[in-house]
């Protein structure tokens, strides 16, 4: 970066190195440098907008897409349609994020316009359902695309195996869960040298299958995987990951659900000043308020829920001002066919 400080290739590479490694100040410097140069890489308005949305700040995420989707608006002819319906489920999880599920709704449909896609779309529908807290709706969605596998569940990548189990507990049905979820759960993946991304999504599973142990009677198992997720976290903080909030908040839960309320209220604590926002899911978990049982979970995370309500009335501001959306269907209608 001496030698060549507005190099876009390796300027992105060294700010997701800097993000993996929990350093965020440095990464956000860093993306933001490329927004200043004479000629912005088209890809720095979605390397921003992932950016903000793993630290949270999804107005942000969604003020770079817009931005940039504006400022290229003559360049859209050669991006195919599933590249198009990619970046609008983007935008669609962002606004679901800040308890926008309406214009969330609206914009997974554009993405499904352009790209229909049964794993998506049913991936979409059961996290808005879980954030808007209609679980029952949500055990529909698990349900129906079960019934669909049938038999061939067991024989899918393990990634849609254990995303499907994870579903599973998520909506109360545990045994079904833990026989998808037990076979892929390994704490390889949580070695130092792995990205964070991965670690994050490892240990969703681990804690929730933990979870449905101790709702299945595996009240041993439960403690004994939750104790070893509580020392790899720690080992994890103490090796660099002291500025990622989800690790806070993966450990808080550990400690909840081992009972160490006061060690969990800490943790917790860390990751909302490290800026974790997931306020629309956790307040409607289960696991979340059996981790929390003597606590008023509301009162802990409201702190969040007005940062959520910020961030929502910001974008909500910008859209009256511009309506994004429309903004977006007339840069794709002005698209000319593909050859």
């Amino acid at each position: 970066l001496a030698v060549d400080p507005l190099n876009p290739i390796l300027v992105l590479n060294v700010a997701i190195r800097h993000f993996e490694r929990g350093e965020q100040q440095q990464a956000e410097r860093l993306y933001l440098r490329l927004v200043n140069a004479p000629q912005p890489a088209a890809n720095v308005g979605f390397a921003l907008h992932v950016f903000y949305y793993r630290v949270g700040r999804f107005d942000e995420a969604i003020r770079w897409l817009r931005h940039f989707a504006i400022a290229g608006r003559g360049n859209v002819s050669d991006v195919s349609d599933s590249d198009i319906a990619g970046y609008v489920r983007e935008v669609a999880y962002a606004y679901l994020r800040i308890g926008k599920f309406g214009e969330a709704t609206d914009w997974s449909a554009l993405a499904d316009s352009y790209d229909p896609n049964r794993i998506a779309s049913d991936t979409f529908a059961f996290s808005s359902r879980i954030m808007q807290g209609q679980t029952a709706e949500a055990a529909e969605i698990v349900n129906a695309v079960a019934a669909s596998l049938g038999p061939q569940a067991s024989t899918l990548d393990a990634d849609i195996r254990s995303g499907l189990g994870l579903r599973h507990i998520i909506v109360g049905q545990y045994e079904q869960g833990i026989k998808l979820l037990e076979p892929e759960i390994s704490f390889d993946v949580l070695d130092a040298g792995r990205r964070y991304g991965q670690k994050i999504s490892t240990l969703e599973h681990i804690l929730h299958l933990a979870f449905a142990y101790r709702q299945t009677g595996r009240s041993e198992d439960a403690i004994e995987l939750l104790k070893k997720t509580e020392t790899v976290l720690e080992r994890l903080i103490a090796e660099g990951a002291h500025e990622i909030p989800d690790i806070y908040t993966s450990l808080a839960l550990a400690q909840g659900l081992l009972g160490d309320g006061a060690a969990a209220r800490t943790s917790l604590a860390r990751a909302i000043e490290l800026g974790w926002i997931d306020y629309h899911f956790a307040i409607h978990s289960d696991m979340w308020a059996q981790a929390f049982q003597d606590n008023d979970l509301r009162l802990l995370l409201s702190g969040v829920k007005d940062e959520v309500d910020r961030q929502s009335a910001v974008v909500t501001a910008a859209d009256a001002a511009t309506d994004f959306r429309t903004e977006m269907e007339e840069i794709l209608a002005s698209r000319e066919p593909r050859q």
